[in-house]
């Protein structure tokens, strides 16, 4: 497939803050860090405005004794302009997100902590966790230089394999040259990346194709919504890893089968395109798995597939997509039966079962219980106790968008962020011959592909400020609305400068949980002034609730874990 070099997102600028915007995308100094755009298209500090108040200011209403009005949306073009060179160094230590990681081989955690996490079940009651002591001095890890140094493997691996998780990529025709109707709908994104989905992939692949594992599972959310054409499409460049030797396993995620959302775009339409059945998934992606798996489930598409002598995987379908698709994950009473029996048998024989799934087995932090809707699969306490019963230690899966890791009844459950939101991430999991597992995550380098094929898009050569900014732009917007609407109706008492710096200070902290390296802020962000104005005001937000969760999550470098037998 051709290369291409296509236009992406159009940040959040007015025709009056063009030339500001270009300034702060171009890293130039001397920028205004309180930049607003009134309803007027007036700058702040013009016409008598206070500078950090957007004409008809929420505070200078209450400050006036007026009511706040409670039926005026914000537009995008009456928003003040996000500020990208403060947000770059929100963090004193300019750690927030991006980067390839930190730390040594030897000492996972890249802060210098080792021993137990904490008592709350995210620990090493059987010696696995974060921050232990390292798989051994010259394994290469997340500080590796770049994809190439992986595939000269140290003496101690002894399988490598590399997990990625929720690509939603969507067949190059459905979106008509990023026409119109598509570039609407990616201006709506909860944070993926939609614009340069397939810029994503094609270095991804690339990347894979570097380091040279033995397997690269693909664990759900194939595709954007279960496009036929998007899934043809999607085996086709998964075929391409197969024809160098590295053997590909998937199962499908949530979007992927009987969805009834499969669209297509064409210039400023949007129209239906069909999806797949699970027979037709199956078909699809036979050579992934399917043809060659050791076992299958006659209930599901679920499988067993040989690692080797010593591990197998347990590739296990949690979806409902029959009569019709649902979100939330679960598991039929007959595939509990035969996964009973798989687990007897692998048991008996002494092999080593490592499950995938696409929903997650645990609840991972209090943000995705209380936020994220059909994340954990539907009584997976019988899941649980079935893998902990037959001394199953590492469990994989996505769903979440987020880098995490949580250990309960002696099983560690990693997930792995989606490839396609910031910073791009992937797992590469080291089988050590001790029997002992290494997970870390790497991040695509889409700007060092994009240089190396010689492409001129600006966006791409430099892709890491371009995707940090989109992403800030998501959780800064969201913030800005939710505090703003609050304000209107006189909920809570905020000036247009702490609803701003609120706003701002939401985005930093989103960045680097999402991408699972909160322990490298956690103490700044405890002790920014934003977090203080944002305790004050509680729960009376979404925003201010997913905040409180995410500052009540342990601290801990989900990026690299070791787990032990």
């Amino acid at each position: 497939m051709k290369k291409r070099e296509r236009g992406g997102r159009k940040l959040l600028c007015t025709a009056a803050a063009a030339a500001l915007c270009a300034a702060l995308l171009s890293g130039c100094e001397g920028t205004s860090a309180a930049f607003f755009v009134s309803g007027s298209g007036k700058e702040s500090g013009q016409g008598g405005e206070t500078a950090g108040e957007p004409d008809g200011s929420y505070g200078a209403e209450r400050d006036a004794g007026r009511e706040p009005e409670t039926s005026r949306p914000l537009e995008k073009e009456t928003m003040p302009q996000i500020d990208y060179e403060a947000l770059e160094n929100w963090f004193g230590d300019g750690s927030s997100g991006g980067g390839s990681g930190s730390g040594d081989a030897s000492d996972p955690a890249g802060n210098g902590e080792h021993g137990d996490l904490d008592s709350d079940g995210r620990g090493g009651s059987n010696g696995s966790g974060i921050g232990n002591s390292g798989p051994g001095e010259g394994i290469a890890g997340p500080d590796s230089s770049g994809p190439g140094a992986l595939s000269v493997r140290d003496k101690n691996v002894q399988s490598r394999v590399v997990i990625a998780t929720d690509v939603h990529y969507l067949a190059d025709q459905l979106a008509d040259g990023k026409c119109e109707s598509f570039m609407e709908m990616a201006e709506e994104s909860d944070g993926r990346v939609l614009p340069y989905l397939w810029e994503i992939t094609d270095a991804f692949f690339d990347e894979v194709s570097e380091i040279r594992p033995d397997f690269l599972i693909v664990s759900g959310d194939l595709t954007m919504e279960g496009e036929k054409l998007s899934h043809q499409e999607f085996a086709e460049k998964l075929g391409s890893l197969e024809d160098e030797g590295i053997q590909v396993l998937v199962i499908p995620g949530n979007h992927d089968i009987n969805n009834g959302a499969a669209k297509g775009y064409r210039e400023d339409t949007i129209y239906p395109t069909a999806s797949v059945t699970a027979g037709e998934f199956a078909q699809i992606y036979e050579d992934y798995g399917y043809l060659e798996a050791k076992e299958r489930d006659g209930y599901s598409l679920s499988y067993v597939y040989k690692l080797d002598d010593y591990f197998q995987f347990l590739m296990l379908d949690s979806c409902q997509y029959d009569p019709v698709n649902l979100v939330g994950g679960a598991l039929e009473n007959e595939t509990y039966e035969w996964v009973e029996g798989v687990l007897e048998k692998s048991w008996e024989t002494g092999v080593r079962t490592i499950p995938v799934t696409h929903h997650n087995l645990l609840d991972q932090s209090g943000v995705s219980k209380a936020f994220f809707d059909n994340c954990t699969i539907m009584h997976s306490e019988s899941l649980l106790g079935l893998l902990s019963d037959n001394d199953v230690k590492l469990h994989l899966s996505g769903h979440l968008h987020i880098q995490h890791y949580r250990e309960e009844s002696g099983v560690s459950e990693v997930v792995t962020g989606s490839l396609l939101m910031e910073p791009f991430q992937y797992g590469v999991i080291d089988i050590l011959r001790n029997g002992d597992i290494h997970y870390y995550s790497r991040q695509v380098d889409v700007e060092g592909w994009a240089k190396d094929r010689g492409m001129k898009n600006p966006e791409l050569l430099d892709f890491e400020s371009y995707a940090r900014h989109y992403m800030w732009e998501v959780n800064w917007e969201k913030a800005y609305r939710e505090l703003s609407a609050k304000v209107q109706s006189g909920d809570v008492y905020l000036t247009g400068d702490e609803v701003y710096r609120m706003a701002l200070y939401y985005a930093a902290v989103c960045e680097n949980y999402y991408a699972g390296t909160m322990y490298k802020v956690i103490g700044e962000a405890k002790a920014d002034p934003a977090y203080e104005l944002w305790m004050d005001i509680e729960f009376t937000t979404e925003t201010s609730s997913f905040l409180d969760n995410i500052l009540q999550d342990p601290a801990l470098n989900y990026t690299d874990i070791l787990i032990k037998y």
